[in-house]
């Protein structure tokens, strides 16, 4: 049988890395995947963990709103509450993870260098290259 999720989304908190009492690193987070557009738009909350290099890789170069890509298996995990019924839960065991597209831009981006055309280009005088002055 094959098992292998393929998701891309935005991470909806900063990834934090934790250990096991066994010592193996461990990264779960949450990403959220797009479906469908305008009125038909549906956002899926879809919960992953990472193991060893992997969830150091995450939790150290993503954070909030950044785009993330995932490729790992899909797995049920079953949990009984407190009043006896038993519950279920989908969750991703990544594999790989990947950067996709740039950041979610949250604050107002930082001003830009002005664009120069031939007509306002700043002036640079008293350049005068000699060959000798080339370094080849």
């Amino acid at each position: 049988m094959l098992n292998v999720v393929v998701l891309q989304g935005r991470l909806t908190d900063h990834p934090e890395l934790k250990q096991t009492n066994g010592g193996l690193d461990i990264c779960r987070f949450t990403i959220a995947t797009d479906s469908g557009y305008g009125e038909n738009k549906k956002t899926s909350f879809v919960g992953c963990t990472a193991w060893r290099k992997t969830a150091e890789f995450i939790s150290h170069y993503f954070k909030k709103g950044d785009m993330i890509g995932v490729v790992g298996a899909l797995y049920q995990n079953k949990y009984t509450t407190k009043d006896g019924e038993i519950r279920s839960t989908l969750e991703v065991t990544v594999t790989e993870a990947s950067f996709m597209g740039s950041p979610k831009k949250e604050e107002p981006a930082e001003q830009q260098a002005p664009l120069y055309t031939a007509e306002n280009a700043p002036k640079f005088e008293n350049i005068n290259p000699d060959d000798e002055d080339l370094p080849f």
